[in-house]
């Protein structure tokens, strides 16, 4: 209860009490001299036995009618008794008055102590109080579960104080992991929350959806979710919230809007437009000029400068060339692009000394299937690791030289 306070107020009963009476008369026209409490609100009354002035108690003062002063007895250690006509009450200031206030010291705004901390919010979200009974409540606590400030918008005690959260501003509330459905997700914020426009909300996502999708938050009622698109906002598909990313979300005033989210399958499985949205090439045909376009490794082409045609058949480069012999100084074809392109070229079988012999992987294609094999032709090929009479470059972008050694009689390779 939130103590109040007058200044002099004080008068004589005007009928006797006893020890157990719950409401007392003061000399006519005095009640008004005395605060007048609303609910939940009270000031002290210390009564006086004047006979003997040894006697005295200190009562509650909830209501105050006309005269007639409504009371709870016997408080801050003392003991009820009897009263006679005539004996003084008056609004005094008491220990308990004192202790009220030193216990409260967040109502000082701006004090060093005007924050007070307790473990869980103070309207029983979670355990913890914001108050002890009998006491009234700080203006402001800080929520070390929520992590979040609380305001005190109506006094009281544990009981009846009533709180707001108090949130950051434009900031996102986390909603922890979705429960519901793919389609319909449902979150439950620690903090309860009032979806309005500029509400964001972010989450972790439970199931991957698999359609248009929508968000009930705090059991407010299922608000439809839209995707960014050049056209302005457009309904889920199905891809877009994948199970396991986290997700934001932000209130537009209809719809939530998808603010940010690691893309799903949706984002490659738009059909091709002239919109902008990226469609997968497949089979051999062409799209629409004006459309982007993903092709995979092997179908497909885009010349500069012109639009996406139809990808052209390989060319099988090597087919003059397998199974042939080399003259002095020629480079090495390059092997087809497609598979069964491998091939083999032979060197001389008499070279003369000092013959060279290049061979580069220009195309950067040589490699299985398309493995380039150098043949000795009865000769031997020889490095720092070793000697063999065939080379089989199956190395991209490989580039090395032969020369004849007519010395040793045998090709040195660098």
């Amino acid at each position: 209860m939130i103590q109040i306070f007058g200044n002099n107020a004080g008068s004589k009963l005007a009928a006797p009490i006893t020890n157990s009476q719950t409401t007392l008369t003061v000399t006519a026209g005095d009640g008004a001299k005395f605060p007048s409490p609303a609910a939940g609100q009270y000031f002290t009354l210390t009564a006086v036995d004047q006979g003997s002035g040894l006697i005295i108690e200190i009562m509650w003062c909830t209501a105050v009618s006309g005269d007639t002063l409504t009371v709870q007895r016997a408080k801050e250690g003392t003991i009820a008794h009897a009263y006679a006509f005539g004996d003084p009450v008056a609004n005094l200031w008491t220990a308990g008055s004192a202790a009220n206030l030193a216990q409260n010291p967040s109502d000082k705004l701006g004090s060093v102590s005007a924050v007070q901390t307790y473990a869980g919010n103070p309207n029983g979200h979670v355990a913890g109080n914001a108050a002890v009974v009998g006491t009234s409540a700080p203006s402001l606590v800080w929520d070390t579960t929520d992590q979040i400030f609380w305001v005190c918008i109506g006094t009281g005690t544990t009981s009846t104080a009533i709180w707001l959260a108090s949130t950051v501003s434009n900031g996102a509330t986390y909603c922890g992991i979705a429960t519901g459905t793919a389609n319909a997700i449902v979150l439950t914020p620690a903090v309860p929350v009032t979806p309005g426009a500029g509400t964001a909300l972010a989450f972790v996502v439970a199931t991957t959806n698999t359609g248009a999708t929508t968000i009930n938050v705090s059991g407010t009622g299922a608000i439809a979710v839209r995707k960014p698109s050049p056209t302005g906002p457009i309904p889920l598909t199905g891809g877009e919230l994948v199970a396991g990313n986290m997700v934001s979300v932000r209130n537009d005033g209809t719809y939530y809007q998808l603010t940010a989210t690691e893309l799903g399958t949706a984002a490659l499985a738009d059909a091709s437009s002239n919109t902008g949205k990226v469609a997968a090439v497949v089979g051999a045909g062409s799209i629409t000029p004006g459309h982007l376009a993903v092709f995979s490794d092997n179908q497909g082409s885009i010349q500069d400068g012109g639009l996406p045609g139809a990808a052209a058949a390989p060319t099988y480069l090597n087919a003059t060339f397998n199974g042939q012999v080399l003259g002095s100084g020629i480079y090495a074809p390059d092997p087809s692009t497609a598979a069964g392109g491998a091939f083999t070229v032979k060197v001389p079988a008499v070279p003369s000394n000092g013959q060279v012999l290049g061979f580069k992987d220009n195309k950067l294609n040589w490699g299985t299937p398309n493995s380039f094999t150098l043949d000795g032709n009865g000769n031997t090929f020889s490095s720092p690791l070793g000697s063999a009479t065939t080379l089989t470059c199956n190395q991209r972008g490989l580039e090395f030289y032969a020369e004849w050694d007519s010395a040793n009689n045998t090709w040195e390779l660098s």
